[in-house]
């Protein structure tokens, strides 16, 4: 039986490091911080779009079985499409977009919740296995790896988005 230590744990080593990365990007933006409600809600919303690219890829596994390049390249589609989706319903639609930065900003707070979750469930099944060192591997190597290949892939969508605000 999984305990409610367990979840904790989980959640707790799959968004602190997110939430150390979102506060090193957020100094970036000092002059003109963003509300934090909405960076909250882009970050939640980034959470959120791994429940829904999860049932897309299982689909996608079914149809392009293994590790195709064909499968990959879908899974990337759907992630970066999904993070786009959380960062405009979470900030970029909002009035507070209003200089160059910004969406650089949401994009990489809606990546950032992205990789919060998606780490928290990688972390799950070392901390179910009571796999303490694979845990400490794991996260530390998603921490650096997943997570910086997640916010460069959506803040190239961003800075594209800063280059076409003027």
């Amino acid at each position: 039986m999984i305990g409610v230590e367990t979840v904790i744990y989980t959640l707790l080593g799959g968004i602190l490091p997110a939430l150390v990365w979102l506060a090193f990007w957020l100094r970036e933006d000092y002059r003109h911080p963003e509300p934090r409600g909405l960076i909250l809600r882009t970050f939640t919303f980034g959470m959120g779009a791994v429940i829904l690219v999860l049932p897309f890829q299982k689909v996608i596994d079914v149809f392009l079985p293994g590790m195709t390049l064909a499968a990959i390249f879908l899974w990337v589609v759907l992630e970066e499409l999904l993070k786009f989706s959380a960062a405009y319903i979470g900030g970029l639609r909002s009035v507070e977009d209003n200089e160059p930065i910004d969406p650089i900003i949401y994009m990489i707070t809606a990546a950032l919740g992205f990789v919060a979750l998606e780490n928290a469930l990688f972390l799950f099944g070392t901390i179910v296995g009571r796999d303490i060192i694979g845990s400490v591997i794991t996260g530390n190597l998603r921490f650096i790896g997943a997570s910086l290949l997640h916010v460069v892939s959506s803040s190239i969508v961003g800075v594209s988005l800063a280059f076409s605000f003027y």
